[in-house]
């Protein structure tokens, strides 16, 4: 329906501000879904390794990455590195078997 007086055309400017205004919406909801599936995927991989996701401090996350960069290596690549800090006098023999009973534990 046409109303007498009111101009149905649209100036460019605003289709191109319209445009770039739903880009724009477009980008953020993208940004937010792969920040929330990324936390998800944290929050996953906390709960397999038995931390409460919920308790961790912030100050433990380096140590997780640590943890989680050790539970990467096999049982034996830890043994051997344990071997290696204890023949080249880094490791006292009580910390060589408190370490090596931990990590036959782990097996």
């Amino acid at each position: 329906m046409i109303i007498p007086g009111v101009s149905t055309f649209l100036p460019v400017g605003f289709i191109i501000f319209m445009a770039l205004t739903g880009l724009a919406f477009t980008v953020i909801l993208v940004v937010v879904i792969i920040a929330l599936v990324r936390a998800g995927q944290g929050t996953r991989k906390l709960e397999r390794e038995g931390i409460d996701p919920v308790t961790v401090l912030p100050e433990a996350v380096p140590n997780l990455r640590q943890m989680a960069a050790r539970a990467d290596r096999s049982a034996a690549d830890r043994l051997r590195e344990l071997d290696r800090l204890r023949s080249e006098g880094l490791i006292s023999s009580e910390e060589y078997q408190s370490q090596r009973s931990e990590i036959i534990k782990d097996v």
